[in-house]
C-alpha cells in the first residue's frame, strides 16, 4: 500500500497540537540521517514551537483579547506541519515506517499494477546511536514494494542470489553468521552487532511480480 503523512493534526488546537507537534520535531532530530534536508531547522522549529506554546497559554489565561495571537502562531506552527509532512511523503516514497520516522502517522491509498522489479540503488549504511547498532536505507522503487536486506560479517561468495523464479540460493560452506531482515520497509535496523566488525550490506526488493536482484554491497564498520 501506499502510505502518506495522515494530516488529522489540523484538526487539533492546543495541547492536542503541540503534542503533534513536539513528535514531529523530536523525529526530525533523531532521524537526521534519514531526513537530512527538512524544509525548516531544528532552531526555526524550536522558535515555532516555542510561539505557539507562549501566545496558547497567554489566550488561555488572559482570554479573548489575546486570541488574535494565537491564531497567528498557530497559522505558522500548522503551515510548518505541512510542509514537513510534504518532505515526508518525498523521502517516503509510500514506506509506510519511514513516515513514521518522521513523526507522523501513515495513511494508505489504493495499489497499482506489480512490475518486477529491477536491482537496488542508493544503498546507504550508518551506525546508529548506541554500540552494536547499525541503519540501512535504500531508494524507492516506487508503490507497492517491499524490501529485504542481507547482512555478513563477510561478503557474500559467488552463487548467492535469487532465481528467476524468486529463490534465494545459498551455497555450501559459508561459515560466516547471515542475518536477513524481512520487515519489509526500506529503512533497516539491526541491533546486536559486534562493534569494530565489518559488515556487508545488500538490499533485494519483492513484489507480486518478482524478486530483484541483489544490490551492490555496501560495507561498514560496526561502532
Amino acid at each position: 500500500m501506499d502510505s502518506k503523512c495522515g494530516r488529522e493534526y489540523r484538526k487539533k488546537k492546543g495541547n492536542p497540537f503541540l503534542l503533534s507537534f513536539g513528535r514531529m520535531k523530536t523525529s526530525m532530530k533523531t532521524s537526521a540521517l534519514v531526513f537530512t534536508d527538512p524544509p525548516l531547522t531544528d532552531i526555526q522549529l524550536d522558535a515555532i514551537e516555542k510561539e505557539e506554546k507562549s501566545t496558547y497559554l497567554a489566550y488561555k489565561t488572559g482570554g479573548v483579547a489575546q486570541k488574535g495571537a494565537y491564531d497567528i502562531a498557530h497559522r505558522v506552527s500548522l503551515k510548518a506541519m505541512n510542509d514537513i509532512a510534504n518532505y515526508v511523503d518525498k523521502k517516503a516514497e509510500g514506506d509506510a515506517i519511514i513516515v513514521e520516522l518522521g513523526g507522523y502517522k501513515p495513511t494508505s491509498t489504493t495499489r497499482v499494477s506489480a512490475v518486477k522489479p529491477s536491482q537496488p540503488t542508493g544503498v546507504v549504511v550508518g551506525r546508529d546511536i548506541a554500540d552494536g547498532e547499525m541503519f540501512a536505507l535504500c531508494d524507492s522503487f516506487g508503490k507497492n514494494y517491499k524490501y529485504g536486506c542481507i547482512v555478513s560479517a563477510d561478503l557474500l561468495p559467488d552463487g548467492v542470489g535469487f532465481t528467476a523464479g524468486g529463490q534465494l540460493i545459498i551455497p555450501a560452506g559459508i561459515t560466516s553468521n547471515i542475518i536477513f531482515d524481512l520487515n519489509q520497509s526500506r529503512f533497516k535496523q539491526f541491533r546486536g552487532l559486534v562493534s569494530g566488525t565489518i559488515y556487508h550490506f545488500y538490499f533485494f526488493i519483492v513484489n507480486a511480480a518478482g524478486v530483484s536482484t541483489l544490490s551492490s554491497v555496501v560495507s561498514l564498520r560496526c561502532g
